[in-house]
């Protein structure tokens, strides 16, 4: 969270319960100290800015997820196509080898 929309969420706060502010830093515990309420409602604040991150957290994992399975089947198909190279070239060579024998 930016320290603009921290501060401004504890002026906020500070106005609404009537509470004497020292350092937008420091305020959140010189308001929870003096404000059962304001710590609850700071609290609230709190839980819902960690939740929004656990959101975005879990969405990023779930991209990062589905990319790695897409990387995957390419990587996969890519190794069956140059082994599917590999095998004709070898056929070919032995029966280059065997016309070339006889």
């Amino acid at each position: 969270m930016s320290l603009k929309i921290r501060t401004d969420r504890i002026n906020f706060i500070t106005k609404k319960w009537k509470l004497k502010k020292v350092h937008p830093l420091i305020t959140t515990y010189k308001i929870e100290k003096e404000s059962l309420e304001a710590h609850v409602d700071i609290c609230a604040e709190r839980y819902d800015r960690l939740e929004q991150r656990m959101d975005n957290l879990s969405d990023k994992v779930e991209r990062n997820s589905l990319d790695i399975a897409k990387e995957a089947s390419s990587t996969r198909k890519m190794v069956v196509a140059s082994s599917g190279t590999v095998i004709a070239a070898l056929i070919s060579l032995i029966a280059a080898l065997v016309y070339m024998i006889d």
